[in-house]
């Protein structure tokens, strides 16, 4: 059953063809109509869910943008070196001999940019950012043009220097969002190549005891879906000191060297988090909604690509959700 038909760009034939998204059972499939094949991919494995977020969104999902482009946050890559070397990085960074690192003048040119177009944070990333020697210059001169600045970081450099979040603190840092995907020695080696677990736990309580904000990126494959509950059992007693969860799922880009069957959809989390022990009072459809397509964000995400889930915490504990 077809759900909607579209127009998808082709980077084969570097055209736009016609394209359609169908239901078929429980999926739903995306097929492109490329003259030379038709070309299609399962982009969700829950058609239920999927539709049900859909149903949520609050204008026409094939009606132009209102946002004429323009996005709240922006992502600056500083360098393509790392400290590790992840199995499932999407970016494959560190794994050239050559490394790349942008002068301090060069990412303030495209700060510039950001706030110009009306962007209001800059996500500096890499790569590994704290590795850049001018981060906490970049820091304190992209937060004086009045725009808020974050990393994203695997915590490691914060883990082994307890004074260096404190530093990207009085630079101006508002954030940092830190990758944490399992504490199972055995899932972490699979799909980050390590097993610095404590290392990750030392680099929250650094972030935090900084006065940083503290945001979790969890990758999620079919390895570690089933440690969400201990990511959150972890995270959710962190309470107001920590701001967001996000879970984002694995893709094949870049490095990534795990097979195919480890790949899992959105769909897959959201049920993963209805089901979840922890989220007990979270066992249906109703706690989530479109990201960020509903009043008062107005923010340019698909409804396709994302869910939000709002949890009510108070001191160090949960107390429920908001929305339903």
């Amino acid at each position: 059953m077809v759900i909607n038909k579209t127009t998808s760009y082709c980077c084969e034939c570097r055209q736009s063809h016609n394209a359609t998204i169908e239901q078929n059972g429980e999926h739903i499939d995306f097929h492109v109509d490329c003259p030379k094949r038709v070309k299609s991919s399962r982009i969700s494995s829950n058609a239920s869910i999927f539709l049900g977020i859909r149903k949520k969104y609050s204008r026409d999902i094939l009606s132009p943008s209102s946002h004429n482009g323009k996005k709240w946050f922006h992502l600056v890559e500083i360098t393509d070196d790392c400290n590790f070397k992840c199995p499932v990085c999407y970016v494959n960074a560190g794994s050239s001999s050559s490394k790349t690192f942008l002068s301090v003048e060069s990412v303030l040119e495209k700060a510039a940019y950001v706030k110009n177009s009306g962007g209001k944070i800059v996500t500096l990333t890499g790569g590994e950012p704290t590795l850049h020697s001018g981060l906490p210059t970049m820091v304190k001169k992209i937060s004086d043009m009045g725009l808020k600045v974050e990393i994203a970081t695997n915590g490691l450099q914060i883990a082994e220097d307890s004074n260096y979040a404190r530093i990207l603190k009085k630079s101006g840092l508002r954030r940092a969002w830190l990758q944490l995907d399992t504490f199972d020695e055995d899932t972490h080696k699979k799909m980050r190549g390590n097993n610095f677990i404590e290392q990750k736990k030392k680099a929250t309580e650094h972030i935090i005891s900084s006065g940083l904000r503290l945001g979790i990126i969890v990758t999620v494959t079919s390895l570690n879906i089933n440690d969400i509950d201990s990511i959150l059992d972890y995270a959710l007693k962190l309470g107001s000191k920590l701001d967001f969860i996000v879970f984002q799922v694995a893709v094949p880009a870049g490095r990534y060297q795990l097979p195919q069957d480890t790949l899992v959809d959105r769909e897959a989390v959201i049920k993963r988090l209805m089901d979840s022990r922890i989220l007990n009072m979270v066992r249906s459809l109703d706690c989530f909604w479109p990201m960020p397509a509903f009043r008062p964000w107005q923010l340019e995400v698909h409804p396709d690509c994302a869910a939000v889930l709002f949890l009510l915490v108070e001191g160090e504990t949960w107390q429920g959700f908001i929305g339903g």
